[in-house]
């Protein structure tokens, strides 16, 4: 699977390396994401989702929202992807057979 960047310098089990890029990837989200002010002001709470691909290069691609919550939380979501997008790359990309493969 795909792992978000940052933490390649952690040596040990794999595992390891996968946590620290869980809570990098936290991070960016909470730093990135902006509760939009239609929906604090219409009190709309929930989770929108979204749907992405990383690509052999580990870049993102081929985002969609597939939950909306509404009051603007869908396009906040993609305005913090598109931060995602700046990042060089965002992702160490997933690998099969030895291979980097695009994963979804």
């Amino acid at each position: 699977m795909p792992r978000f960047n940052g933490c390649e310098y952690i040596m040990g089990a794999g595992s390891d390396k996968q946590d620290c890029a869980n809570n990098k990837l936290l991070q960016f989200v909470y730093t990135n994401l902006t509760y939009p002010k239609n929906a604090r002001e219409n009190d709309i709470q929930g989770m929108a989702v979204v749907q992405f691909v990383i690509d052999k290069e580990g870049n993102v691609q081929d985002e969609k929202i597939v939950r909306d919550i509404g009051g603007g939380c869908g396009d906040a979501v993609l305005a913090m992807m598109d931060e995602m997008k700046k990042l060089d790359p965002p992702f160490i990309p997933g690998m099969q057979g030895g291979k980097k493969v695009k994963v979804k």
